[in-house]
């Protein structure tokens, strides 16, 4: 636990020089997914609060991305993270 914790913690430093966001951001949930125990993927949802929707940043998977809109949506609701 602690090891994956000081991976997490180092991923800011390792990511500061990097310039495209669409990289940076799917470089970041490549690692958290490794960083999971078990984990077979990711995905980045992000919030686009002018259209009320859910865009799909990157994602992790061997298929297609596998995400919840309703669960996305009660995460954020609640203010709260998941691991579905």
């Amino acid at each position: 636990a602690a090891q994956q914790m000081a991976f997490l913690l180092a991923l800011p430093l390792e990511f500061a020089l990097e310039q495209d966001s669409d990289t940076l951001l799917s470089n970041i949930v490549e690692r958290v997914v490794k960083a999971i125990p078990k984990a077979q993927r990711g995905a980045l949802l992000l919030n686009d609060p002018h259209q009320d929707r859910l865009l799909l940043s990157t994602y992790v998977s061997k298929d297609q991305p596998a995400v919840s809109e309703t669960l996305a949506r009660r995460a954020m609701h609640e203010k709260r993270g998941f691991i579905w």
